[in-house]
Formats: C-alpha cells, sequence, structure tokens
C-alpha cells in the first residue's frame, strides 16, 4: 500500500536572503533612504535574474552601520608564500601588544567612526519555485578512510 507523504503542491518556500551596501560616513537620512532604495531595487532586479520572487508584504530590515570591509581576491593555496604566519599566532601577538610586520592575508578593520565608508544591510522574504538544498563542492566535501 502506498502513502503520499508529500502533498502534490508544495507552494513555495521562503527564504530570508541579506545584501550590503556602502555608503560614505555619517550619512544624512535623506541620502541613507535614497541609497536604501536603490540598494532594494537593485536587490530585487538581480534576485529576480535568478529565478526568485520579492515577497512585498514583509518589506525590508535594515540593520548597521557596519565599517566597510575591503573583499580581496586570495592567491590559490600554491600560489601562496609558505612563510605565510598562521592567524592564530598573529592573535596571540596582538594579545601581549605585539605589531605584527607582516600580518599575511589579514588585514585590520577600523573602528566604524574612523572608517571612509559604512555599510549597512538589507534583509528581505524571497519565495522560490522550488526548494533549494546546497550541495557541497568537491574541494569541500571530506573523504572519509
Amino acid at each position: 500500500m502506498t502513502t503520499l507523504l508529500l502533498r502534490p503542491d508544495l507552494g513555495k518556500k521562503a527564504y530570508r536572503l541579506r545584501c550590503r551596501f556602502s555608503i560614505g560616513p555619517f550619512p544624512s537620512e535623506r541620502s541613507l533612504g535614497k541609497a536604501k532604495r536603490a540598494a532594494a531595487e537593485a536587490f530585487i532586479a538581480d534576485m529576480a535574474k535568478q529565478g526568485w520572487y520579492y515577497l512585498d508584504r514583509y518589506g525590508f530590515k535594515m540593520t548597521g552601520p557596519y565599517p566597510s570591509i575591503e573583499v580581496v581576491q586570495l592567491p590559490t593555496r600554491n600560489q601562496q608564500e609558505r612563510w605565510h604566519v598562521p592567524s592564530a599566532e598573529i592573535v596571540a601577538g596582538k594579545r601581549i601588544g605585539q605589531i605584527a610586520q607582516d600580518g599575511g592575508y589579514a588585514r585590520p578593520v577600523p573602528p566604524l567612526a574612523e572608517s571612509d565608508k559604512w555599510e549597512f544591510e538589507l534583509a528581505a522574504v524571497f519565495a522560490h519555485q522550488t526548494i533549494l538544498t546546497e550541495y557541497p563542492d568537491n574541494h569541500e566535501e571530506k573523504r572519509y578512510a
């Protein structure tokens, strides 16, 4: 005897997705509102290209400000230098007051008041026709012996 465990029409699964946008420090309410609207419109348009539908009844939730973090492309593992200092050693040195001569690929993040740009985060609810699952990439898979 067959039992149907899932109903035929599953409907849409909603996901809360986030994006960040940058703006100059100490923005006025008007300029922050303009930047928020522009970022929200671009966010909705980008997600629509990927098949997401914006659910406007939940609106956008904005958090921030956060100091702007420069995103850099790290070299591949075989291109990285062999003398790279492990971050555990750098953190231990910072605790006792040592200044790292070459901190490797880690960069300090300035305090919010000293940042050249601020970042704000927008969160919105989107739906997709299918339930999405994430599969690990080949380099992320754990191999058990």
